[in-house]
C-alpha cells in the first residue's frame, strides 16, 4: 500500500487485518515509511493514540491506536492498529 500523494510504500499486505471500523487496519508500517506524532488526548480514548504521516511528503494518513488485541487482532505480536 502506497501514499496517494508521492507513491512512497507505506504498508505491506501481510500486516493488514480486519479492524473494527470500515477503514483498513495494519499492524505496522514499513520501516521509515510512516512517521508519527503522539497525541496527549483523543476523544477520551483510554489507549495511546498517535497521528500518522507519510515519511516522505507528510500526508496525513490517519491514527494509530494501542488497542488491536481488544478489537480482535489475534496475531501473536498484535498491539497497534493503524
Amino acid at each position: 500500500y502506497v501514499c496517494g500523494r508521492c507513491g512512497q510504500a507505506l504498508y505491506h499486505s501481510r500486516d493488514k487485518w480486519s479492524g473494527p471500523c470500515i477503514w483498513p487496519s495494519w499492524r505496522r508500517g514499513l520501516v521509515g515509511a510512516v512517521s508519527e506524532a503522539p497525541l496527549l488526548s483523543y476523544n477520551s480514548y483510554t489507549c495511546n493514540v498517535s497521528e500518522l504521516y507519510c515519511g516522505r511528503c507528510d500526508l496525513f494518513l490517519g491514527h494509530k491506536f494501542d488497542d488491536a488485541r481488544y478489537h480482535g487482532d489475534t496475531h501473536p505480536n498484535a498491539r497497534w492498529r493503524h
